[in-house]
């Protein structure tokens, strides 16, 4: 009787436990899974050899990227059809809004490109600059010039259901991931948000200010619509504008920076937007590049799979 009682004790416990065990699993969130879209920068695939938008569209279908950037207004019908063609998506387009007083505040061809873009979900990168000096770097100066001509972006993408970034580039107007947030909340439109380009921000962040990154994507993350990454290594001294690149944007997979904890920092604070590919300035064949990070990307969707 004593026996039994054990048994049936023993198994009233195994049972209780196996409750806990699924009741603290149902409180934990599922881990989120790197399926964001990756797209490239206009920047790497044109070059002489991939020189057509059909031989770069090719190219990134081939590697099994989800389409690309388009880096500015010169050939973008013909970019766009390409896109189409071969069922890649057009995420970005990069363009600049002048601030300078007296000079024109954006390409005159930039709302009939908009009026294209509609219902299809691609949206507007912004480098606001100060092309004749009026502003410098970062002078909160320019905060009204630059909410006005982003106002005056955005009213023309409403009506086509374009959202618009802003994108902080370092040596221009608008430098840094926090100024960016600051123009987005004062503007407080659900269609203007930014984006967070990781060689920019390395270019202005000591490698001792890294641990400060998580903290600020999760002030960013409300207005996040898109990223940007590549591999690097970030650099104490970064006087030499000439040669900093080369370290700070390198194929994805190299470097010392980590660029796996970037994106599971994303994931975890609930970051569903595209990734874009960083390529300025890599050196050697595109397609060996290209195919080097797309491996990489795909090795980072495994290991958060785990």
């Amino acid at each position: 009787m004593a026996a039994r009682r054990r048994v049936l004790l023993a198994a009233a416990g195994f049972a209780f436990a196996v409750a806990g065990v699924s009741s603290v699993c149902a409180d934990e969130k599922p881990k989120r899974a790197l399926v964001n879209p990756f797209f490239v920068f206009n920047n790497g695939v044109e070059d002489a050899t991939y020189d057509t938008p059909q031989k770069q569209a090719a190219l990134l279908k081939r590697l099994g990227y989800d389409g690309m950037e388009k880096n500015g207004l010169d050939g973008f019908s013909e970019v766009q059809a390409e896109l189409d063609r071969q069922g890649l998506k057009l995420f970005t387009v990069y363009v600049n809004a002048n601030l300078d007083p007296g000079q024109p505040a954006y390409d005159p061809r930039l709302p009939q490109v908009i009026r294209s873009l509609a219902g299809r979900d691609t949206m507007l990168w912004l480098n606001l600059t100060s092309r004749g000096g009026t502003y410098a770097p970062s002078a909160r100066a320019g905060d009204a010039a630059a909410l006005a001509v982003v106002g005056e972006i955005a009213d023309l993408a409403r009506a086509s259901g374009v959202r618009v970034m802003l994108y902080p580039h370092v040596w221009l107007w608008l430098e840094t991931v926090p100024h960016a947030i600051e123009l987005v909340e004062t503007l407080g439109r659900p269609d203007v948000g930014l984006t967070f380009n990781l060689p920019h921000w390395l270019a202005q962040t000591n490698p001792e200010q890294e641990q400060g990154l998580r903290d600020l994507l999760l002030r960013a993350r409300p207005h996040l619509f898109a990223v940007s990454i590549n591999g690097a290594t970030n650099l104490a001294d970064k006087t030499d504008r000439g040669t900093i690149w080369r370290s700070l944007i390198q194929p994805l997979g190299h470097g010392r920076f980590d660029t796996y904890a970037l994106l599971e920092t994303l994931l975890d604070l609930g970051f569903t937007g595209p990734v874009g590919l960083q390529c300025y300035a890599i050196p050697g064949d595109k397609a060996e590049m290209l195919a080097e990070s797309m491996a990489a990307w795909r090795g980072y969707q495994q290991r958060r799979a785990r």
